[in-house]
């Protein structure tokens, strides 16, 4: 009976040649047998890979509820800066009408109550305060 024999690890396989019996032509089949030198050395490798997945398991729950937490805050501020954007939006074109509007008071100022071009001001019209001088 022939053996081979490889270490790898803390375990061993032997390759068992399964010939018996001499001249009477009857073989078994060849069988990989993994011998360990110390089963609780087993236990102890299996024990840790069952709670190294289960701790990846549970991580990459984790993780995954991070993310949909992460995007619903996302939404929220993307939505609330939207409707700060639309604010501001509408606040500008508020003060450009406020803008157009003071234009064309201070036109008709000057066309119906000023005093440019050797006129003198009209009866009724009262002459506007500057803004930023001393009163």
């Amino acid at each position: 009976m022939s053996q081979c024999f490889a270490v790898a690890g803390k375990h061993r396989a032997a390759l068992v040649d399964g010939r018996s019996g001499e001249g009477r032509g009857i073989t078994k089949p060849r069988i990989l047998v993994l011998q360990f030198e110390d089963i609780q050395d087993v236990i102890s490798r299996y024990k840790l890979l069952v709670r190294t997945r289960k701790d990846l398991q549970q991580s990459q729950e984790k993780d995954k509820e991070m993310i949909k937490q992460t995007k619903v805050l996302l939404d929220r501020y993307e939505a609330e800066k939207e409707a700060e954007t639309l604010k501001y939006q509408n606040e500008l074109e508020q003060l450009h009408q406020r803008f157009a509007q003071a234009q064309s008071d201070v036109r008709f100022w000057v066309r119906n109550c000023g005093t440019g071009r050797g006129r003198s001001p009209r009866p009724g019209c009262v002459k506007p305060q500057g803004h930023g001088k001393a009163q």
